[in-house]
């Protein structure tokens, strides 16, 4: 089989495969998990990076309301999902371009070993 071909071939089957994975995924609206006794746990993590600026304190203190009623809390959890789902595609894709990086560099370093043989020949 002609290698163009193949290659082909292989790049249509991993968008597929891709494809696959990933659309269910974005098609799928979030949904809320149950209040359990885990939350209060994940509610204490503190974000390991923020871009958020700092907010103005207020001349006057403003009244807070004693509860959070239970739309806000789903709301909450819905952004820490959201987050943390945000974070660890952030680390993945990092570590993919780690690796990307570190096999450029494997093969730059074949090359050059390559090239030394051929020079010294």
């Amino acid at each position: 089989m002609d290698n163009r071909l193949a290659q082909r071939l292989v790049g249509a089957a991993v968008i597929a495969v891709l494809a696959v994975l990933f659309i269910p995924e974005m098609l799928e609206t979030p949904q809320a998990p149950p209040a359990t006794e885990s939350a209060p746990s994940r509610n204490s993590e503190q974000p390991a990076l923020t871009f958020s600026q700092p907010e103005a304190t207020p001349a006057a203190p403003a009244a807070v309301p004693a509860k959070e009623s239970q739309a806000d809390t789903q709301i909450t959890q819905v952004e820490e999902e959201t987050a943390h789902r945000v974070t660890q595609e952030a680390k993945i894709e990092a570590e993919a371009e780690r690796i990307t990086a570190a096999k450029a560099r494997a093969e730059a370093a074949q090359r050059t070993a390559q090239a030394e043989a051929a020079g010294s020949r």
